[in-house]
């Protein structure tokens, strides 16, 4: 007897594209504010640490009420701003 998944291939196909999509639209936003494709850390759990980081920062830009602005400039503001960090 073989055991597989149950249900149509076109939902099942949705679910999954819908999954990528999400999963995409999160790693352009990493690739574009933070430049994770071009980080060099990769010794012991470098790279990993930076990971996390990265996801609490943008999830801070992402709460920041006061300016309705891309997360990139939300960051570079919040670089050369210190009163924008308080």
């Amino acid at each position: 007897m073989r055991m597989g998944l149950r249900g149509d291939a076109p939902p099942l196909g949705d679910a999954v594209r819908a999954d990528w999509g999400i999963e995409n639209s999160v790693q352009r936003v990493f690739d574009i504010a933070f430049h994770q494709d071009e980080s060099r850390v990769c010794q012991s759990h470098a790279d990993q640490n930076q990971a996390v980081l990265h996801r609490l920062a943008l999830n801070l830009l992402r709460e920041e009420p006061i300016a309705m602005m891309p997360i990139m400039a939300k960051r570079l503001q919040a670089g050369w701003d210190h009163a924008c960090l308080i």
